[in-house]
């Protein structure tokens, strides 16, 4: 008795922290979405008034749920320079998406500006801020065209390329002594300077991006007149994408063995894994006994989407096949290929799962029961390779893969039921084989109930031995037999009451007789009892 008072206050205890640690751990657990913006702040550098520039940043979602972006205001401050139409807003981005959007600085006067940008989203942090600077200067009689160069995803390792022209569209020969640009990434090529521009005289030169790890790039662009302390400044901006990657979600497709004219379907998955968009353009298909249901091409995915599509097996003859399908792309990989296999013969046997359920009863929560299933191959041999029970609570076992049953003939299965909480449990189990059936459900059901506290009385024969003082009474749990007694009680006559037996349990009762001399005599004949659940 003393044992079971001892653990049955622990129970509910050990259940309440339970329930305190999730939730504790539920309310911890933050919201995974999280916008990210790159670079943080833009700055225009030295802008002609009255001319604009650009500028691009990218928004990233680096959680791993889907952020929606409602709202991104530009705040000014005293100023009305900065604008952003590049955004289609509301914006949803899943896990790992980003968008790259230009930001343009127009200053209509000489002199300092600032504003910022906020995004509003539903994800950890809202909102998150992009920042702006420039500065309007007096305009030149030097302009370049364009006034600013983006160059949008560029795939690192490679080199884009933008030509431009500087104009003199003033009434005074101009030198240009030198060129700069402040980010490594960018470069200047094909001006031979000095340069001298007579009025109205222009000339070409080009402007790279050359990106070497991820990420948005911005710099300035300088072009200084000779003989003054002004320049010629144009914003450059572009990103550096990882290239496209296109993956399957599996590379070989196994179907189920089929009857001939039967018709079986999966389902296949594109996703490019990549930074930069990947376009799927001809799908080449072998093997006749294989279709494939959809898509459209030529379809075009962004960084982190993902296209499905359905592949069917419909054999017309026996026999095993084999088929593929491989996607041309512009991906680092141009050529995926999925591989297909199956097979088909004349008939196809059924599995049968007894009566389509198992019933393991009663049982008090703490303790398991087994059953048992039987599975029967109807109609042709059927070959089992997999079994799900369909919960934790249930468990198969007595099987073991592949298993072949012969048409006609059964098998028997084992079903442990270890219940977690007190009610019916149930659970739609399944079972994989070659029949034409599969996946064959069948159905585990259980009930636990709360053990609750019995009386046992407890009576025996008196001993015949002289001088006994008092008894001993003696319990242990029956498993397969009697034994690991423990002491629940004395008695100074030959009866006594266990009111401590728990619902659910067999329990094995022996007694001891203890003389004067406290010389205690070896266990009685065992007796069981089984004590009823309620």
């Amino acid at each position: 008795m003393k044992k079971l008072v001892g653990l049955c206050p622990a129970l509910p205890l050990l259940l309440a922290l339970a329930a305190t640690l999730g939730c504790n751990a539920l309310s911890a657990i933050p919201a995974d979405g999280t916008l990210q913006v790159s670079p943080p702040s833009i700055s225009f550098g030295r802008v002609q008034a009255g001319t604009r520039q650009k500028q691009s940043a990218t928004i990233t979602n680096t959680g791993r749920s889907t952020v929606a972006i409602t709202r991104a205001p530009i705040i000014l401050e005293g100023t009305t320079e900065f604008a952003s139409n590049d955004l289609a807003l509301p914006l949803t981005l899943a896990a790992g998406q980003s968008r790259t959007f230009e930001v343009s600085f127009q200053p209509q006067s000489i002199g300092r500006f600032n504003g910022h940008m906020e995004f509003m989203n539903n994800g950890e942090v809202s909102p998150v801020f992009l920042g702006f600077s420039g500065t309007g200067v007096t305009p030149n009689k030097l302009v370049t065209i364009p006034t600013s160069f983006s160059f949008g995803d560029v795939r690192i390792g490679t080199t884009k390329s933008q030509t431009a022209t500087i104009l003199n569209s003033g009434s005074e020969i101009l030198t240009l002594s030198a060129a700069a640009v402040s980010d490594a990434t960018f470069n200047v090529s094909g001006l031979r300077l000095p340069l001298t521009l007579a009025p109205n005289q222009s000339t070409s030169f080009v402007v790279q991006f050359a990106p070497r790890v991820g990420g948005s790039n911005n710099g300035n662009l300088s072009l200084l007149v000779s003989g003054t302390k002004t320049s010629v400044d144009a914003a450059l901006s572009g990103t550096g994408v990882s290239p496209a990657a296109l993956i399957a979600t599996s590379m070989n497709l196994k179907f189920r063995p089929l009857a001939v004219g039967a018709t079986q379907t999966l389902t296949e998955t594109l996703q490019n894994q990549g930074g930069a968009k990947v376009t799927v353009s001809q799908a080449w298909l072998t093997g006749t006994a294989f279709s494939i249901a959809g898509p459209t091409l030529p379809v075009t995915l962004e960084p982190g989407q993902t296209m499905s599509f359905g592949v069917n097996f419909a054999p017309k003859v026996e026999g095993h096949f084999t088929g593929s399908a491989s996607f041309i792309s512009d991906a680092s990989d141009p050529s995926l290929m999925v591989s297909f296999d199956g097979s088909a013969t004349g008939t196809l046997g059924q599995l049968i799962v007894g009566s389509g359920a198992v019933n393991l009863g009663t049982v008090a929560l703490g303790h398991r029961t087994t059953g048992t299933g039987t599975l029967t191959a109807k109609g042709a041999s059927v070959t089992i390779t997999d079994a799900n029970s369909g919960g934790s609570e249930f468990a198969i076992s007595g099987l073991r893969f592949p298993l072949t049953i012969s048409a006609g003939q059964s098998v028997r299965f084992r079903v442990t039921f270890n219940p977690q909480a007190s009610g019916i449990a149930s659970a739609n189990a399944s079972f994989v084989s070659s029949a034409e059936n599969s996946p064959t459900p069948a159905t585990f059901i259980g009930k636990a109930v709360i053990p609750q506290t019995h009386s046992v009385d407890v009576v025996w024969t008196p001993s015949v031995s002289p001088d006994i003082t008092r008894y001993n009474i003696y319990r242990a749990a029956y498993g397969t037999s009697c034994e690991a007694y423990s002491q629940v009680g004395s008695s100074l006559n030959t009866t006594y009451t266990d009111a401590d037996a728990t619902g659910g349990t067999t329990y094995c009762y022996a007694v001891t007789a203890v003389n004067s001399s406290d010389q205690e005599s070896a266990y009685s004949s065992p007796s069981q009892v089984l004590i009823p659940l309620p």
